[in-house]
């Protein structure tokens, strides 16, 4: 807002006619309204593009709660459908990063265990002996 206030104190004392003041500060309004909508737009896409984390805590038991607990990140990533949900597993160790392929489960299952809905046993039986290949 300074620089508009600067910029209309400038134009008011320069030599210039009235119709080339109203000119320059009409240009200069349309700059700064298509300035401030972008940058409002962007400032929105940016909340809506942002990470939506949340942080579970497994009541799913052997291969499951220790592949949490020795892995350095897992990741359920999920869409909501009318059929169900279609989720995957982002697992992360030691530099190694597994994501399973998508599977379609149902919304209880998903809701009642996530991980093992989305990561087959045997898949987590695999990738927790991986994580004691580091010790």
């Amino acid at each position: 807002m300074l620089i508009l206030y600067r910029l209309f104190n400038d134009i008011t004392r320069t030599n210039l006619l009235p119709q080339q003041r109203l000119h320059i500060i009409e240009v200069t309004m349309k700059h700064f309204i298509i300035f401030t909508l972008a940058a409002l737009g962007m400032a929105y896409m940016s909340t809506c593009t942002a990470n939506n984390e949340a942080e579970l805590f497994s009541k799913e038991g052997f291969p499951y709660k220790l592949l949490i607990t020795r892995a350095d990140s897992i990741k359920i990533l999920f869409i909501e459908k009318e059929e169900g949900i279609e989720c995957r597993t982002r697992v992360i160790d030691h530099q190694n990063e597994y994501v399973s392929e998508k599977v379609l489960v149902s919304k209880k299952q998903f809701n009642d265990k996530p991980l093992a809905s989305c990561l087959s046993r045997d898949k987590a039986k695999e990738l927790l002996a991986d994580t004691f290949k580091y010790l």
